[in-house]
């Protein structure tokens, strides 16, 4: 999904239930998340809506399956060219080596394999270095480790992204 334009929580808090669902989607892909969300409004100012953002983040198996549908995964370098999320949050990785950039999809595969979702990270202002030695580290974790860990980065993704959104 594109990012859409910067806009007010006045905005957000007036437009309609379709719109703000839309926008909220856009910021995390967990349907009942979004609901909550839309539900919570209005919002005084950007704490009260990061506030209900952790709120509503249960960060169970359910959500975070259907959150990691809305990501692409790291190093992902023809999503980082269309622009969205990915460029801006994974800006770093487009100028990673081929040979990185290789090891990185293996290691995708292997984590997806292994686990069932993909290696979800919040990326922004990470190396590609970084990011490929954060995945070879949670690979040798349990299934149940990696859904909690998973789960916080999509949390740390859900509060950078509602900080850029509303500012």
């Amino acid at each position: 999904m594109t990012h859409p334009s910067p806009l007010s929580l006045a905005q957000f808090n007036e437009s309609a239930e379709d719109s703000a669902r839309a926008v909220m989607l856009n910021v995390c892909r967990c349907g009942d998340w979004a609901d909550a969300m839309v539900a919570g409004r209005p919002y005084g100012d950007v704490h009260q809506i990061l506030h209900a953002a952790r709120t509503h983040w249960r960060g169970d198996e359910a959500q975070l399956l259907e959150a990691c549908s809305g990501h692409a995964k790291i190093g992902d370098t023809r999503a980082i060219a269309k622009g969205g999320h990915s460029a801006r949050e994974q800006g770093q990785v487009a100028s990673a080596s081929d040979q990185l950039l290789a090891e990185l999809a293996a290691l995708n595969g292997e984590y997806q394999k292994k686990f069932g979702f993909i290696y979800l990270v919040c990326a922004s202002g990470r190396s590609p270095d970084t990011l490929l030695a954060l995945l070879k580290s949670r690979l040798t974790n349990s299934r149940s480790q990696e859904i909690i860990n998973a789960a916080a980065e999509q949390a740390a993704i859900t509060r950078l992204r509602l900080t850029q959104l509303f500012l």
